[in-house]
């Protein structure tokens, strides 16, 4: 969901939104050193990802409990990826953890702070980050106004898609011909095989 990506793109460093993804080390530096050596590319990120899955990170507070309270869903819901790339996202960034609340829910904020202990969530469109002093117990809470970085928002080039589909179907009848001439050339070989 499109409306989602002001979540996800707040949650994980743009870096990682634009890196590329491997789960062989020796493959990933062969890419590396083509990418950045022969190319020049310098910017060019890679990452390894880790061999747990991503369900084995759960965000350890009751989902219905949060439910309750406005809980629309948790960031790692909102990413659509394959499960290495999820058990990465999980592992480095806790997207499994960062929840998501309507606005309705900012009346419950002392309680998600004081009874869940949520130490990242967002409210709407505003991001609570808690923070505990390693001196007392007090928390203090960093809420901020956030805002789409654009990265992976998509518009669709809807004229595009029209002619590609066409192209598909008329590439679909020049197939059902040629296997119409394949099913008759069969047949008639085997009439002259008898």
């Amino acid at each position: 969901d499109p409306s989602n990506a002001i979540f996800v793109e707040n949650s994980i460093p743009s870096r990682d939104l634009q890196t590329f993804f491997f789960s062989d080390v020796e493959d990933m530096n062969l890419f590396l050193r083509i990418i950045r050596q022969e190319k020049g590319w310098k910017k060019v990120s890679a990452v390894l990802t880790p061999t747990v899955a991503s369900d084995s990170f759960q965000p350890g507070v009751d989902h219905s409990s949060l439910k309750a309270l406005g809980l629309v869903g948790h960031v790692r819901e909102m990413v659509a990826a394959p499960d290495p790339v999820l058990a990465f996202l999980c592992s480095n960034h806790a997207v499994h953890k960062v929840a998501v609340f309507s606005t309705k829910a900012e009346r419950f904020n002392d309680r998600l702070v004081e009874e869940f202990n949520l130490t990242k969530f967002f409210l709407g469109t505003k991001q609570q980050t808690v923070s505990k002093s390693q001196y007392s117990a007090a928390k203090s809470t960093l809420t901020k106004e956030v805002k789409g970085k654009g990265l992976l928002t998509m518009s669709m080039d809807k004229e595009r898609v029209v002619r590609l589909e066409d192209e598909l179907k008329e590439k679909k009848r020049e197939e059902e011909q040629v296997r119409s001439q394949i099913e008759s050339t069969e047949t008639e070989l085997a009439e002259l095989n008898k």
